[in-house]
């Protein structure tokens, strides 16, 4: 945490990235006191999946993966949901002192994976929290956090020394979900947390997951951002392909569960700059060969 002026500011080669952001500053407080938040809503625009080659502005992410279609016909995009609950979570954040808040895209547009982690870097943000909403018949809210020994593409290999953190700022979210929304009938997941890799990080007793697109985006923010010590987190809030969820995520009572959501989140993380300071990570490790 560091003392900042209202507004913030992007390094000039991020100067393509600008009419994506929404940056919003906590009043001039002492630097202890500030937690700058950047809030990472999923996929976006219209661009499919880019392939290694830097050459297409959706690498990494693609336009859009979930969807919920509703009775009449019409159809709920992951991309529009996670762009609406980033900006509630940001408005509630907004709303007492101590929090810096900046959005990695605040409108329908591409914004690479890459992109998404160097705003993070930018901005020397404490926390990096991607939202993301889940399809597949399940129920229920999970984090992803990157596995300790990461292998998530052939391509890259890195140690994470800050999975305990990570994964602590995980339980601690997936909780506030389920005190927010178990009153409309969520049901609890019996594993809050899973990583990237392809086996469960040792030790902590995480799932096993193995995303595909979204962890990519916390994937590159935890290799970019290991030397500010930022917790970094990819947040599933639900499944919108569930009938026992459709009908008070998107439907009659949305908005009194979207409020409640965006309450309880900001108050885990009100709770997590209390207890950021207990997790001492050791100085990463580099993989053999980089």
């Amino acid at each position: 945490m560091k003392r900042l002026s209202r507004g913030g500011r992007l390094g000039a080669g991020f100067c393509s990235l600008l009419a994506a952001l929404s940056a919003a500053a906590a009043p001039d407080l002492a630097a202890d006191e500030v937690m700058t938040v950047v809030i990472d809503p999923g996929h976006g625009g219209t661009l499919e999946l880019g392939v290694n080659d830097g050459t297409q502005a959706s690498h990494g992410s693609s336009h859009n993966n979930a969807a919920a279609r509703l009775p009449g016909g019409r159809t709920v995009l992951e991309k529009d949901l996670a762009l609406e609950f980033a900006r509630e979570l940001r408005d509630e954040l907004m709303r007492g002192e101590g929090f810096r808040v900046v959005l990695t895209r605040d409108a329908d547009v591409s914004v690479a994976a890459m992109k998404r982690a160097s705003v993070a870097v930018e901005e020397s943000a404490d926390v990096f929290l991607s939202i993301h909403f889940n399809a597949g018949g399940g129920s229920g809210c999970r984090a992803y956090v990157v596995a300790e020994d990461h292998r998530g593409w052939e391509y890259l290999h890195f140690f994470n020394p800050y999975v305990k953190r990570d994964a602590a700022l995980g339980e601690l979210l997936v909780a506030a979900v389920e005190k927010a929304w178990m009153p409309f009938g969520m049901k609890p997941s019996s594993t809050k947390v899973f990583n990237d890799g392809r086996q469960p990080t040792r030790d902590h007793g995480l799932g096993k997951g193995n995303l595909k697109d979204g962890i990519r985006s916390i994937g590159y923010a935890r290799v970019d951002t290991h030397l500010f010590n930022a917790a970094v987190v990819l947040l599933e809030v639900e499944f919108l392909d569930n009938p026992a969820t459709t009908g008070w995520l998107l439907g009659a009572k949305r908005n009194e569960a979207r409020a409640a959501w965006a309450r309880q989140v900001a108050a885990g993380l009100r709770a997590w700059k209390g207890q950021a300071a207990a997790f001492r990570a050791p100085a990463p490790r580099k993989a053999p060969g980089r």
